[in-house]
């Protein structure tokens, strides 16, 4: 017999498993930084649109692999969320001051064919890329938030 406490985690994952699913529809835009493969040489100056000059700590998700709910495009933007509200919450804010940290989403493309089929989706329409060019996307994204804020600590999330 599971215990009360796991069958409620295990019905807010499935709320929460579904409500992800059905982000790109909802047209809901959380607040955070969408950089994509499309934005190569672009990505210093676009890290200068971010109205803090202090960042603390970013996370950032090219939307794979997301806890066991495999890939989510762009809606994987919503863990990077998630992630830095719980080391808020968990740290506390005389550690972790929530106006100074940046989620942020690199599309990179998706190999989740319904995303592709779908006219309403918002991220890259081509398959992820892999290899030296994904290398390349993500060290261009790198030097850039490295160049603005020197002491941020970066957290990649691909779970």
């Amino acid at each position: 017999m599971m215990p009360q406490w796991s069958r409620t985690l295990a019905n807010i994952y499935k709320v929460g498993k579904q409500s992800t699913s059905d982000m790109s529809r909802d047209l809901y835009a959380p607040r955070g930084m969408y950089f994509s493969a499309a934005d190569c040489g672009e990505m210093m100056s676009m890290v200068y649109n971010w109205p803090a000059d202090q960042v603390d700590m970013i996370v950032v998700t090219d939307g794979s692999r997301i806890l066991g709910l495999g890939d989510l495009g762009i809606q994987g933007i919503g863990i990077s969320i998630v992630k830095l509200d719980l080391y808020i919450a968990a740290a506390g804010i005389k550690l972790i001051n929530p106006q100074r940290v940046l989620p942020i989403m690199i599309d990179i493309g998706t190999n989740n064919e319904a995303l592709l089929k779908d006219p309403l989706y918002f991220g890259l329409q081509q398959h992820r890329l892999d290899g030296e060019e994904y290398i390349a996307v993500i060290d261009e994204f790198m030097e850039a938030v490295f160049t603005r804020w020197h002491h941020v600590i970066v957290q990649g999330s691909r779970a």
